[in-house]
């Protein structure tokens, strides 16, 4: 079928290809030569014809992106996985079927079907190069990528560090950068710290470009406190209007994302190099301003706020995760973090109270406010005192909070007593704000 298939259309094609991978990707090693014989069969003149599409018009373009997809489906049946784990991470429904799976395929991939496919990514990207303009062709060589990341494993390393920065800036809008953060946020999920050196070559370029495209906040959001509850649920009401800013927002839920893997995947030194001391700052800022904006009133986009939660958590507890640190660094972000944190905590725990309705039963409340609480605390354990006083005697009375309870509040971050019980009493701090606010309207 393969050597007449002018019969069949090109999605026919990419099904038979598919197919072919499937049963392909499941030989042993015993087969394992003629194996690769049958794949570099099939692979020659796809990539005959990606080579060819290099110096072609846009009529063999198209017939280079016909190959770039069949090999993409070629590729489904290869997936280097460990033998303790289900293939494709499926779920372990049965363990004599996982047994079979894993005994007849390699925990990695013969060094010849590494080989063969690496060849392949070469020509893809060779064809990347040639028509980078051409979004079909970027969108495939993204989705051959993914591919690349299950079956080629660490080697694809080098060539997302090559690659990654030019992807960025030729991404054509939000939608498509939040495509590539998919990428990224794989790679650093499947490879952690061996993907350190790839995010220090691209780590700046990433930032950069998803700085003209994240959506803007007020510059003065950090010291704002001015608005009312129904002020703030009326703002997050109408705050996705439209399709770009959505689709903004979607890439800022991506891009949080990113930096969470990058602390909790053994990958924080990317953060916290000296060298980017300046970066480091500009973007805790942004997400202190990130946290305690109003992006909608679902569920999804209050869960902004406790993704930012989670990672000033992790950012303070890596940063000044050494008490003897007395360097100008450690020193300026713990005045940042007096300065910002607790106020963001205490708006963005206001608002998303508004927007549930005043209520702590909706819209997994007390999960992002556990987060809060979270946040609270361990700013408590690594600024101590200068924290509390800011927060005891500046932030939470801009928001008409009674001293009583701020000192209340303060006294029980300072006790060690536990997150249930701190949360317990920020939620009634939580309520009398709203209910002096709602008086006030």
């Amino acid at each position: 079928a393969f050597g007449d298939s002018s019969f069949l259309s090109h999605e026919d094609e990419c099904y038979l290809y598919e197919a072919a991978g499937l049963v392909l990707g499941i030989g042993d090693q015993a087969t394992g030569t003629y194996r690769v014989g049958y794949i570099n069969e099939l692979l020659k003149p796809l990539i005959a014809g990606m080579d060819a599409a290099v110096d072609s018009d846009e009529r063999g373009m198209t017939s280079g992106v016909q190959c770039l997809s069949a090999a993409g489906a070629l590729s489904k049946g290869f997936t280097a996985f460990d033998s303790d784990q289900s293939p494709m991470g499926s779920p372990r429904k049965s363990k004599s079927i996982l047994a079979e799976v894993s005994t007849s395929r390699p925990r990695v991939l013969p060094q010849e079907v590494m080989s063969s496919w690496t060849v392949c990514l070469e020509a893809v990207l060779r064809l990347r190069d040639r028509h980078c303009a051409v979004e079909e062709v970027r969108r495939r060589v993204l989705f051959f990528f993914h591919r690349m990341v299950e079956t080629l494993g660490e080697a694809t390393i080098p060539y997302l560090a090559n690659h990654l920065p030019n992807m960025m800036r030729m991404a054509s809008g939000a939608a498509e950068v939040t495509a590539i953060m998919l990428l990224v946020n794989q790679a650093i999920c499947k490879f952690q710290a061996k993907m350190e050196h790839a995010m220090e070559s691209t780590f700046v370029p990433i930032v950069q470009r998803l700085s003209e495209l994240l959506p803007s906040v007020e510059s003065d959001a950090v010291s704002k406190t001015a608005l009312s509850t129904q002020q703030l649920a009326i703002k997050a009401e109408s705050a996705t209007q439209s399709e770009e800013l959505r689709e903004r927002i979607e890439l800022l839920k991506v891009y949080l994302t990113f930096l969470h893997n990058l602390l909790t995947n053994k990958l924080g030194a990317v953060l916290l190099d000296p060298a980017k001391a300046t970066l480091l700052e500009q973007i805790a800022l942004s997400i202190v301003r990130y946290g305690q904006e109003s992006w909608g009133s679902s569920s999804g986009a209050l869960m902004i706020s406790k993704q930012c939660y989670g990672i000033l958590s992790n950012l303070i507890s890596q940063v000044l995760a050494d008490d003897s640190d007395v360097s100008s660094g450690a020193a300026g972000f713990r005045a940042f973090v007096t300065r910002c944190v607790g106020s963001m905590c205490v708006r963005s725990a206001v608002l998303v109270y508004a927007i549930a309705g005043y209520s702590f039963m909706r819209y997994n409340i007390g999960s992002i406010l556990r987060e809060n609480v979270a946040l609270q605390l361990c700013a408590t354990r690594y600024c101590g005192a200068s924290f509390l006083s800011q927060l005891v005697s500046v932030d939470l009375p801009s928001w008409q909070c009674s001293a009583v309870s701020a000192e209340l509040y303060g006294k029980q971050l300072m006790s060690g007593a536990g997150l249930d019980s701190a949360c317990s009493v920020f939620c009634s701090v939580v309520e009398e704000i709203a209910a002096k606010a709602q008086r006030l309207a």
